[in-house]
């Protein structure tokens, strides 16, 4: 009997131990994904307090529009950079929302990727603990293809505020929204959803995020 009971505790220890063990490394690699989420991002050295995009949509015309409060962290900071992936197939129009501010697009368009990057040039470099406001609008076409039916956030630099909001044109049918946040820009498996409905005075969906979490991704699909 007692050599039992040492056999069954031994055992649950080993399990204990082994789950604890996968608990210990999956933490270190959620840690380091967001580390190196955190070191690609192309604003080190400014302070995000608060994105807010708007997102219009229509049959043939989507609009982005984003306004970014922001602080420097350094001297000599001049730009804002940021990627997005359009998976229509029209023209993208860039411009600043800003006074003398130059909104334009620095990475060719590719097929493959369908991958653009915005680049903000401010009027003059920003000194250390400099606070402002700026923003940009893209106005891209769909001529042959739909483009899929949602917009997401991928956060890769630490942001106090994160406002998303989805404006849909009267003529354009939409029901019900869905919000979701999914780790990772390439994860299919969401870690949250939650539905919003439609009223016929309501054509818009906005979601508000007090300090989204580097390393996920945040999106509005219908």
């Amino acid at each position: 009997m007692g050599g039992f009971i040492y056999h069954y505790y031994f055992v649950l220890g080993n399990i204990l131990c082994t789950v604890s063990t996968l608990t210990v490394v999956y933490g270190l690699k959620l840690w380091v994904e967001a580390l190196k989420q955190k070191y690609r991002s192309r604003n080190l050295f400014l302070a995000i307090e608060k994105s807010s995009t708007a997102y219009c949509v229509s049959d043939t015309s989507y609009v982005w529009k984003r306004e970014i409060n922001a602080k420097s962290l350094a001297d000599g900071v001049d730009q804002y950079r940021v990627g997005f992936n359009w998976t229509g197939d029209g023209d993208i129009t860039l411009k600043s929302m800003t006074e003398d501010y130059n909104a334009s697009q620095v990475d060719p368009y590719t097929i493959e990727q369908r991958a653009h990057q915005v680049k903000v040039e401010f009027p003059r470099p920003k000194v250390k603990g400099e606070t402002f406001v700026f923003g940009f609008i893209a106005e891209v076409k769909n001529v042959h293809e739909h483009p899929r039916r949602y917009y997401s956030s991928s956060i890769t630099t630490p942001i106090r505020e994160l406002v998303i909001r989805v404006e849909f044109d009267s003529g354009f049918h939409v029901e019900a929204a869905k919000k979701s946040i999914f780790l990772g820009d390439y994860s299919a498996l969401p870690v949250f959803e939650a539905e919003d409905k439609f009223y016929a005075s309501n054509k818009h969906v906005e979601w508000k995020i007090i300090r989204p979490r580097v390393g996920y991704r945040y999106m509005i699909s219908w």
